[in-house]
């Protein structure tokens, strides 16, 4: 399945490939992660940028 970030909101899936992200504005970037990471059950992948990548590492070590 091929889908949007925003639109796969609410689902989850046992693989979830994140790329794209780097095109988004830096307001809405940490976002998107969060949502697009949190909707992986096994296996996370990102393609992106070392910005990018260094931002799932941030977003991922935050305490909610």
């Amino acid at each position: 399945m091929l889908d949007t970030v925003q639109r796969f909101k609410g689902l989850e899936s046992p693989v979830v490939i994140l790329w794209g992200i780097d095109g988004v504005a830096a307001q809405g970037r940490q976002e998107l992660l969060y949502v697009g990471m949190s909707r992986a059950k096994s296996i996370l992948l990102v393609v992106g940028s070392a910005v990018t990548c260094a931002l799932v590492g941030e977003t991922s070590a935050k305490p909610r």
